[in-house]
């Protein structure tokens, strides 16, 4: 451990409510050697989200361009100490002091700034030499130990300026118990249940991470919550249920529909392997007067297999083309198969009529 003295001069106390933060105007070079970024996905205390290089180097050209556009903005971020040393703030000289450990891998190990609004500013000057920017500084706002909870609450207001991605969003909201509301909350962590619950079909299917490009195969877990949230809304069949009972309801529902549907279930050239498939399913779980005669308010696995019997022989890849031209979304292959299941209905009725 090589731990060396920084002292930032001319810090200001800025108060919001109950929170004070530091603000002040510091060298590129400080920023460099004091700075680093946590991120969500990497680090307990990580809030950021994950680097985009391309912009790093936008970031980079700018500044070699004394190009102030995009590098007005203050940094953003919280002092931490570690083990023996910490951050003291002299109020009445106005002088931050820290122990800072001179060599970068190991600056966790020392008083560090973690940086949650300015990464790619900070990758710019990391990329850069440091006589690329001998007359660079940038002005900071940071607080001192806040709380991981209270960071991701900040950052998530970012959503309001630039765009965060929103799986990050939900993957934060779900962290710090912070929903906007609770028909999305369970519904997110209705989607939770069918990617994490051993007998689920789409166990380890539902693609919650932040990168825009969704692996061949998975399923986004902000497209199906478009969905998810429809089903558990105000307007569904499963709305008298609670919310630990409609998903569960969810989950059961797909079990039996994996198991009655078995040849087609997760094929990628099947309408049951492909998002359109388990949209209808939900919709119908929804919407269908039909399955729900049929379940009688039972909602266990047993219910919906005995249910979905009713289903056998439903043409799901005759309704394909017309799919393919548009002509059919997901609400109108719900329609056909609450018809298919009502007509099946019918005719096991008539069967039994026909048997006394």
């Amino acid at each position: 451990m090589a731990l060396t003295e920084v002292r930032i001069p001319g810090v200001q106390v800025m108060r919001q409510g109950k929170q004070e933060f530091l603000v002040f105007v510091l060298h590129a070079r400080t920023l460099v050697k004091i700075s680093t970024v946590l991120r969500f996905s990497d680090h307990p205390m990580g809030v950021n989200r994950d680097l985009t290089f391309n912009r790093v180097l936008s970031f980079a050209t700018d500044i070699k361009r004394r190009d102030i556009k995009h590098l007005r903005f203050p940094i953003i971020g919280s002092f931490y100490g570690s083990e023996g040393v910490d951050w003291v703030f002299d109020r009445a000289s106005g002088t931050l002091i820290g122990q800072v450990e001179s060599n970068k891998d190991d600056i966790l190990d020392g008083c560090f700034l973690a940086v949650d609004d300015g990464q790619h500013r900070l990758g710019a000057l990391e990329l850069l030499q440091g006589d690329d920017f001998p007359d660079w500084q940038f002005m900071v706002q940071a607080t001192i130990g806040m709380s991981r909870e209270d960071r991701i609450k900040l950052f998530v207001q970012d959503t309001l300026g630039k765009k965060v991605p929103p799986r990050l969003v939900l993957m934060m909201r779900d962290v710090t118990n912070s929903f906007e509301d609770k028909l999305t909350e369970t519904a997110y962590r209705a989607a939770r249940l069918l990617n994490e619950d051993p007998a689920s079909p789409f166990r380890a299917k539902i693609y919650f991470d932040q990168n825009a490009r969704v692996p061949q195969g998975m399923v986004s877990v902000t497209s199906l919550m478009r969905t998810l949230r429809y089903v558990l809304g105000p307007k569904s069949r499963l709305s008298p249920l609670t919310s630990e009972e409609q998903k569960r309801a969810i989950l059961n529902m797909f079990i039996a529909a994996s198991e009655q549907w078995s040849n087609h279930w997760g094929k990628p050239d099947k309408m049951l392997g492909r998002n359109i498939g388990y949209l209808t399913l939900l919709t119908l779980l929804a919407k269908s007067g039909n399955l729900h005669s049929l379940l009688s308010e039972r909602y266990d696995v047993k219910a919906f297999r005995e249910a979905f019997e009713m289903g056998s022989g439903f043409g799901w890849e005759k309704h394909a083309l017309r799919v393919g031209r548009g002509e059919f979304n997901h609400n109108s292959l719900s329609a056909q198969l609450d018809q298919h299941i009502g007509q099946k209905i019918a005719a096991s009725q008539v069967a039994e009529r026909s048997a006394i």
